[in-house]
């Protein structure tokens, strides 16, 4: 038995889903992981645009402003083996339901007890097996392509390339500020498959370290890829988060998603 077999967090019943590159075991286990998990607010009317036609409403929060989330995660040990990934979303709610009334302070609760969740326009990864269970299995939009991670000490550097261009579409990098430890969350992703808004909760453990921006900056490229064509347009191209965190801790598990009525 392996370390991970031994723990209880991993021991789930598991069924199997068939993918065009195979069988994927469901909940989806990331066993090891490391994230830099960033925040921006934007204008309400920006993000609204990125759901149009999908059943979905961005969330106002408490400040005016509507959420983006860019996370990048290097997954060196997962159900379908080692990728990297980076999440572009914003948080929504499905249309005709009410949103949290504190919409913030929900990111730290019972995901079981709220509507809100994330809606990721952007998925690049790094290999087929990671794209097609993305999308096969929850309608998520992603695309195969490079994403060079370095690090130097604290100093970090993400580039995301364009598949086809072959140039750059975004960096992430920098140094954070000064911070303290905290807990990672766990979350909801609402996505569309089939014309039905799938509901999956990420179940996530490990513990973070959320840290003042610094010098970390996202900066867009002035690509023709969709992917930075929409970060552009959210106001993003050379951004500073208003919150940051990392961790090298990460696990997760990923249910099947469920279809709301």
């Amino acid at each position: 038995m392996s370390a991970f077999e031994a723990d209880p967090f991993f021991q789930y019943a598991r069924t199997p889903f068939a993918t065009s590159e195979g069988n994927v075991d469901l909940p989806f286990f990331v066993y090891e992981a490391s994230i830099f998990s960033s925040g921006y607010w934007i204008d309400l009317e920006r993000a609204q645009a990125l759901v149009v036609n999908t059943g979905l409403e961005a969330v106002r929060f408490e400040n005016g402003k509507a959420l983006i989330g860019v996370n990048f995660y290097d997954y060196r040990n997962t159900s379908v083996g080692s990728y990297r990934e980076v999440a572009t979303a914003v948080a929504v709610v499905p249309k005709g339901l009410t949103p949290p009334r504190f919409p913030f302070l929900s990111l730290f609760g019972n995901m079981d007890k709220v509507a809100m969740g994330f809606y990721i326009f952007d998925l690049p990864v790094t290999t087929a097996a990671a794209d097609v269970a993305g999308r096969e299995i929850w309608g998520l939009p992603k695309f195969v392509t490079q994403i060079d991670f370095a690090r130097n000490g604290e100093r970090f550097e993400i580039r995301v390339t364009d598949p086809d261009a072959k140039d750059t579409i975004l960096k992430f990098s920098g140094v954070g500020g000064v911070g303290a430890p905290g807990p990672l969350f766990d979350a909801v992703l609402l996505s569309s498959k089939h014309g039905k808004i799938l509901r999956t909760v990420v179940t996530t453990r490990g513990g973070a370290k959320f840290r003042f921006a610094g010098s970390i900056r996202l900066e867009v490229f002035d690509s023709q890829h969709p992917m930075a064509q929409r970060l552009i347009a959210l106001g993003l191209k050379d951004a500073q988060p208003s919150f940051f965190s990392q961790s090298d801790k990460l696990q997760m598990r990923l249910s099947a998603g469920a279809p709301l009525p």
